[in-house]
């Protein structure tokens, strides 16, 4: 997976070989960020401030300096509390939370929604069931459900809770069998979905 810096537009973040790197849009080297590397498995990353970067291995959300620097684990999964996985976590506007896919026994189908701050002292989980968080748009989360519906739902994102039912956008959407969907939500709104 690949993200374009949102604020500036100016530079790629890429997951290769358990190393988070980045590049700048018109050329040149690439740049490690995450010192030390961080593990093989890679569940999607958002850039979730201007400095952070958020990604998934699959259990542990990571906190990734956007200049370089040493990782900080956000949140793993709660496995006392029967979660197994924290996958493609998508930044709230403004920097206020993470919404990522958690599941109690690590199959997509079983997943929802949970959200948490980027310093990882408060966390909630979303009565929507979704293997893969999209975005927020007009003040609607955008997600694709557990049997492959591309649905939006009224969500406050200052209280995290959903204030509304959700309708079905598109039906049908590709999914991995870790139930991640090939389709983006651009901050002016344009989705774009192979």
């Amino acid at each position: 997976g690949r993200l374009v810096d949102p604020y500036t537009s100016a530079t790629i973040a890429f997951a290769r070989g358990g190393r988070l790197l980045k590049v700048a849009v018109d050329g040149g080297p690439s740049i490690p960020l995450a010192s030390p590397s961080l593990p093989v498995r890679f569940a999607g990353a958002t850039w979730a401030t201007p400095e952070t970067i958020v990604l998934s291995d699959a259990v542990t959300l990571w906190a990734v300096p956007s200049s370089g620097g040493a990782p900080r684990r956000l949140s793993s999964s709660d496995t006392a509390r029967g979660e197994r996985a924290r996958m493609w976590p998508q930044a709230l506007p403004d920097g206020g939370g993470v919404l990522y896919a958690s599941s109690a026994d690590g199959d997509p189908a079983n997943a929802h929604l949970a959200v948490i701050s980027l310093d990882g002292h408060r966390s909630a989980k979303l009565d929507v069931a979704a293997t893969y968080p999209v975005g927020m748009l007009a003040g609607r989360l955008i997600y694709v459900d557990p049997v492959g519906a591309l649905k939006a739902v009224p969500f406050d994102a200052r209280g995290w809770r959903v204030t509304g039912d959700p309708v079905t956008v598109l039906e049908h959407v590709e999914r991995t069998f870790m139930g991640a969907s090939p389709l983006a939500l651009s901050r002016n709104g344009t989705l774009a979905y192979l």
